[in-house]
């Protein structure tokens, strides 16, 4: 929390660190204030004004310092220079060279560190110092403090995407390379819980990837044609959402069989891969207790078995809606009579989605035919529950139903 009672000395020390000298100190204090700051304190003023001229500010800036270094750049070079020199990403960077994290003004619970504001706020302060001091102050201030920095560059649109889904997983796939060794262009897809959401290519697979993660945070600006969700009853209805929204709409079949036959063994055996490294498809069949259930190939191996699994619970519903079967009768299906067991294994960890639980065998005892399985289960290394079993899949059941009773689930 900023001391507003000594917040002069706060910009005075600003100016100091930096070399900077301001006639009109309330430009620099305004260049800092955000609108939520000015929202919750009733002020009229905030540094938005100021960013959308220091916005023009810096790229004229720009365009002339790239103009008179290097008299051998084409025009096409210039603009692909310029990329490195003006943009959000490089405006976030100027700002934490600046530490204007530490002289910004923000509303309660808005987080002075965010990407955006500091780049806001540091083309508001282009914007200041412009109005002050004029044209080359700000060219000098930039040219001899800043810009050598951006060309060395490396925050990245892969760094903004991660840490805008730091939870997901984000996975950048290699798909196709081409022309000779020594000027290769990669081209790579980028994908949040096995949802594409994004490509890009470049003369180096790290800036195939940059420029697929680019690619991805434009898109989430446009609005797409939504999948459904598994639970979705009414097939007509859809909805409108980000990208990101459709990659956190993930096909979870394989849960779902899971839950639909919670005391079978389901096994997903690969049959077969074709094409090349970069561009194979995966099929995959699907067993319940050794019987085939389904079938299903996708680019990854885990999207076949998704297709899998579903392709699985369509077989398994129709079945029963044709043979009017009840849960009873369900076993005939796949030739058990095995007892039920309830899946508390993918209860507890749907408690728990954040924890690392940990199954431990501690002993197994018997003859090979009649084996039994002693385990401990650990949540983030915690012991929180013990149970045994013929089979090792009975006993982590057991376990993880002990574990939820003692945690009075």
């Amino acid at each position: 929390m900023k001391d507003i009672f000594n917040y002069e000395e706060l910009l005075n020390e600003f100016c100091k660190k930096h070399n900077l000298s301001f006639k009109n100190k309330s430009l620099l204090k305004t260049a800092f204030t955000h609108s939520s700051y000015s929202y919750e304190n009733y002020i009229n003023e905030s540094n938005e004004r100021l960013e959308f001229l220091g916005d023009s500010v810096l790229e004229n800036v720009v365009r002339t310092y790239l103009y008179n270094n290097d008299e051998t750049s084409t025009e096409g070079d210039m603009t692909k220079l310029k990329e490195n020199y003006v943009d959000k990403n490089a405006n976030y960077n100027y700002a934490i060279l600046l530490e204007i994290n530490k002289y910004i003004l923000v509303g309660n619970g808005v987080n002075p560190n965010n990407h955006s504001i500091l780049g806001d706020a540091f083309e508001a302060l282009i914007g200041a110092i412009y109005l002050d001091s004029g044209f080359d102050y700000v060219f000098n201030f930039l040219v001899n403090k800043l810009l050598p920095y951006a060309s060395n560059n490396e925050y990245s649109y892969k760094n903004e995407l991660q840490e805008k889904y730091p939870q997901s997983p984000i996975e950048y796939i290699l798909v196709k390379e081409s022309g000779f060794d020594h000027d290769k262009t990669f081209y790579v897809d980028i994908y949040i819980n096995d949802v594409k959401i994004g490509s890009g290519s470049g003369k180096r697979k790290k800036d195939a990837e940059q420029n697929a993660a680019k690619d991805a945070l434009q898109k989430n600006t446009h609005v797409i044609q939504n999948q459904k969700t598994l639970y979705e009853k009414d097939n007509d209805k859809t909805s409108r959402t980000s990208i990101f929204d459709k990659a956190n709409l993930i096909d979870n079949s394989k849960q779902e069989l899971n839950f639909m036959i919670y005391d079978k063994e389901i096994e997903y055996k690969l049959i077969n891969e074709e094409g090349l490294d970069h561009n194979k498809t995966f099929y995959v069949d699907v067993y319940v207790d050794n019987k085939k259930m389904g079938s299903g190939s996708g680019k990854r191996r885990i999207l076949a078995e998704r297709k899998a699994a579903r392709d699985a619970i369509n077989n398994i519903t129709n079945k029963q809606k044709v043979q009017n079967i009840s849960r009873d009768m369900f076993d005939s299906l796949f030739n058990t009579n095995e007892e039920v067991n309830y899946y508390y294994k993918n209860w507890l960890q749907e408690k728990f989605p954040q924890k690392y639980i940990e199954y431990r065998v501690l002993k197994e005892y018997g003859p090979d035919h009649n084996k039994t399985f002693e385990i401990n289960v650990y949540i983030d290394g915690e012991l929180m529950g013990s149970g045994s079993g013929k089979r090792k899949k009975e006993a982590e059941q057991n376990v993880a139903k002990e574990a939820l009773e003692n945690l009075k689930y």
